[in-house]
C-alpha cells in the first residue's frame, strides 16, 4: 500500500485532482465579477475583450511561462518539467468547463458574491496544497517565480509577490487598452490574493499536525 501511495501514478492522480480544484477554485473566485486571483487576471480581463475564452487565455499564458522558464534556466530546466505543458492545457480546459458549470452569482445581492469569492479561495487554497502535496511537477505559475529566484538569486516569497503585482498591472493595462476602463481587476483580486497564500500554509499545518511523520512539500522546488 505504501509503495502504491508513493508511485508515480498516484502522485500524477493527485496532482490532476489539485489542478481540478484549482480550476473550480479560480471559476468560483471570478464568476461573481469582483476580480479574480492575480494568477488569472491576465487571461480574464484578455477574455472580457478578445473572441477567445479565459480557458483559452489561461492556457496561453501558462503555455509562455513554460517556454520563458525553458530559456531563463537552459539546460537547468528538467525534462520532467515539460510535463507543465499538458497541465497547462488540462488547467485552461477545465477553468473553461467549470466557468461554464457553474451558476452565475452576478446579479445577485454582494453577500452572495462574497460568499462565491471565499469559497472560491478556500477550493483554490485545498487545490494548491493538493498539487503541490503530490510532489511531480509544478504549475507553470510556480515554474515561473522559481526560474526567476534561480537566474536572479532572490527568495522566492518576494519574488512571487511581484510576479503575482506584475500580472495584476498587466491585466489594468490591457483593461485600459481594450475598454479605456479599468474591468476584470477590482476588491476581489487583491481579497484573492491574500487569502489564497494564508490558506495554503493553514492546510499544510492542518497536515504537518495530523501527520508529523509525513514529509513537507509546501516550500518552493527547483525546477
Amino acid at each position: 500500500m505504501s509503495r502504491l501511495l508513493h508511485s508515480y501514478p498516484f502522485r500524477f492522480l493527485i496532482f490532476f485532482i489539485g489542478v481540478v480544484f484549482m480550476a473550480l477554485g479560480i471559476a468560483l473566485t471570478t464568476k461573481p465579477n469582483l476580480g479574480t486571483t492575480p494568477i488569472s487576471a491576465l487571461p480574464f480581463v484578455a477574455s472580457l475583450g478578445l473572441p477567445f475564452s479565459m480557458g483559452f487565455f489561461t492556457g496561453a499564458v501558462n503555455l509562455a511561462m513554460v517556454g520563458a522558464q525553458k530559456f531563463l534556466l537552459g539546460k537547468k530546466f528538467s525534462r520532467i518539467q515539460y510535463l507543465q505543458i499538458p497541465a497547462a492545457c488540462a488547467f485552461g480546459l477545465l477553468i473553461d468547463f467549470w466557468m461554464a458549470a457553474l451558476p452565475d452569482p452576478s446579479a445577485g445581492p454582494y453577500l452572495l458574491k462574497f460568499l462565491y469569492l471565499a469559497a472560491g479561495a478556500l477550493v483554490l487554497a485545498f487545490g494548491v496544497f493538493v498539487e503541490v502535496s503530490a510532489n511531480v511537477v509544478v504549475m507553470p505559475g510556480e515554474g515561473m517565480v522559481l526560474a526567476l529566484a534561480v537566474v536572479l538569486q532572490r527568495d522566492f516569497g518576494m519574488l512571487k509577490v511581484v510576479f503575482d503585482a506584475s500580472l495584476v498591472v498587466l491585466a489594468t493595462l490591457l483593461s485600459l487598452v481594450l475598454f479605456h476602463d479599468i474591468q476584470g481587476v477590482r476588491e476581489g483580486t487583491i481579497l484573492s490574493a491574500a487569502l489564497v497564500g494564508c490558506l495554503v500554509k493553514l492546510f499544510f499545518l492542518i497536515r504537518s499536525r495530523l501527520t508529523p511523520g509525513v514529509k513537507d512539500h509546501s516550500r518552493p522546488r527547483k525546477s
